[in-house]
């Protein structure tokens, strides 16, 4: 009906049904209108038009919006490797917004092996699909960005109760922390993906973050599988940017141990750790940490026990021990 004049009974009828709560694309409908003249009406009639939070209400109590809340399965409730997983993710890369109207858990990265494992952890822990986009990037030698989005109240919250989870604040959750070491590994692989690099030439992994409280508490748990590390910071000289965290990873025992408990999802970062475990030569013990044990070892001498024993005691070299005593006159 465009060009058509509206009718005196169709302009009180615009008038009447927008007052009583109608919006404006069901009045054009209903009139068989266009949506633009109800408007133009509406305008021309003095009579003010609704803020989309007002409109939004009212379609939900006219039935106009249907609302759908996502049932969780029983099984979300539990901790479990794939929810540890996201936990460990949203600490590093991964969003979780949990405020009114703005549900959403977050992931846009470059890796797409990276992206799927997201998403089906997603899937597995709360059994809704996620939405899944490509967005192909407009600068010259910038990698294309693969990103995932589940909108779920109740999956939000369910992943809220857990702690904070901001990228200057964020701390390891109690539950983690008292879980099995599968939990565990599977925690640190999330956010290691997120934040973690391998360096082939210095032989290292290492985990980078503003918030070094937050990596401390890696730190706590790599400990548990006996992997040693050190935290080393860097300053940044432009005032726009926050001072980094390095979490280093260097001797072959705990690069090992990493490789065999945790690992990465992200394939070029498997290869590179992978080479560096083939490449080691003998297994070293970074010098801070001997020199920590150096009390101990100065004490198993004391007790009777040979350099061998007290190697293995303290998962260090024979070579090690035997120099380390010999400097201090113990042999």
């Amino acid at each position: 009906m465009h060009g058509v004049k509206y009718t005196k009974n169709e302009i009180k009828k615009i008038k009447t049904l927008y007052n009583n709560g109608e919006s404006t694309r069901s009045i054009a409908k209903s009139l068989g209108r266009y949506h633009s003249g109800v408007i133009w009406h509406l305008n021309n009639l003095n009579i003010k038009r609704r803020k989309k939070s007002e409109a939004a209400k009212l379609g939900v109590v006219k039935g106009r919006i249907k609302i759908f809340k996502h049932s969780l399965p029983k099984s979300s409730k539990k901790m479990s490797l794939e929810k540890s997983y996201i936990l460990g993710t949203l600490c590093g890369d991964g969003f979780l917004s949990n405020k009114k109207r703005a549900y959403q858990i977050c992931l846009s990265v470059t890796s797409k092996e990276f992206f799927n494992e997201f998403r089906r952890c997603l899937h597995e822990v709360y059994g809704i699909r996620t939405t899944n986009e490509i967005r192909i990037s407009k600068i010259k030698n910038w990698n294309n960005q693969y990103c995932t989005r589940l909108c779920s109240k109740n999956a939000c919250q369910n992943l809220a109760q857990y702690g904070n989870f901001k990228t200057k604040t964020w701390n390891v959750p109690y539950h983690i922390k008292n879980s099995s070491l599968n939990i565990q590994a599977s925690f640190v692989k999330g956010f290691s993906d997120s934040e973690g690099c391998v360096d082939e030439n210095s032989r290292r992994i290492s985990l980078t973050s503003i918030n070094f409280k937050g990596l401390n508490e890696i730190g706590g748990l790599l400990r548990n599988f006996g992997i040693r590390y050190t935290i080393l910071g860097r300053i940044l000289l432009k005032g726009n940017r926050h001072d980094k965290y390095d979490l280093r990873i260097q001797d072959r025992r705990s690069i090992e141990t990493f490789y065999k408990w945790i690992n990465f999802t992200i394939n070029y970062k498997k290869i590179k750790l992978k080479k560096i475990i083939k490449n080691y030569d003998v297994y070293t013990t970074p010098h801070r940490e001997v020199i920590k044990l150096t009390p101990l070892m100065v004490k198993l001498r004391r007790n009777g026990l040979g350099c061998e024993k007290i190697a293995k005691r303290l998962n260090i070299g024979v070579v090690t021990v035997w120099s380390h005593l010999k400097k201090g006159g113990k042999l």
